[in-house]
C-alpha cells in the first residue's frame, strides 16, 4: 500500500482516487438486481432513487465462490479471494476437526482500500447492517442462523 499521486492511493497492486467529497458505498448482500428494480418501479425505495439519480450507481460482479465473506473483502480490500485469503465463510479446523465462522481478521491476508485511504489523510467509516432474520423455532439452528459479525474492519486499525 502506498500514496501515488497526489490525491491517488494504491493498495493490492490497485490504483484509486482519493475521494473529494463523501463517498458511500452500499452492498446489498444477498439481493438480486431484480429486487432492487422491481422496489424503484414500484416507489419502495426513495432515497435509494434518488442516491441513483444524483449520484453513481453501478452493479458488481460478485467475487467466486459467492459467500459473505469472500464478496465484502474483496469489495474492502479491491482484491480477488486469492489475494486476501478468504475463500468462504468457514474454515476448517485441522486442530479440532471442526468447522469455524470466520468472525475477525486473523485470515486476511492483504490490506484494505479503507486502510490505504486511513494512510492518506482519508476518514474512512464503515458499518455493515444486516437485517434480522425470522425467528426460528426453538431446536432448530442452522450456520444461516449464527450470528455475522463480518469483516469489514480487517486491517483497517493498524
Amino acid at each position: 500500500m502506498s500514496e501515488g499521486s497526489i490525491g491517488e492511493i494504491s493498495v493490492n497492486g490497485r490504483s484509486y482516487r482519493k475521494p473529494t467529497a463523501p463517498t458511500v458505498v452500499i452492498c446489498y448482500d444477498g439481493c438480486d438486481p431484480r429486487y432492487i428494480s422491481h422496489g424503484l418501479s414500484a416507489g419502495l425505495f426513495p432515497s435509494i432513487s434518488r442516491i441513483i439519480s444524483e449520484g453513481f450507481f453501478a452493479i458488481a460482479d460478485a467475487a467466486m465462490p459467492t459467500f459473505t465473506n469472500p464478496n465484502n473483502m474483496s469489495i474492502v480490500t479491491g482484491a480477488p479471494p486469492k489475494v486476501h485469503g478468504i475463500s468462504g465463510n468457514y474454515y476448517f479446523d485441522q486442530v479440532t476437526g471442526r468447522e469455524v465462522m470466520i468472525t475477525d481478521a486473523s485470515l486476511v491476508s492483504s490490506n484494505t482500500v479503507l486502510a490505504a485511504l486511513a494512510d492518506a489523510g482519508v476518514q474512512p467509516f464503515d458499518e455493515c447492517i444486516r437485517p434480522r432474520a425470522p425467528a426460528r423455532p426453538r431446536g432448530r439452528t442452522q450456520k444461516a442462523d449464527r450470528p455475522h459479525r463480518g469483516l469489514l474492519r480487517a486491517r483497517h486499525n493498524r
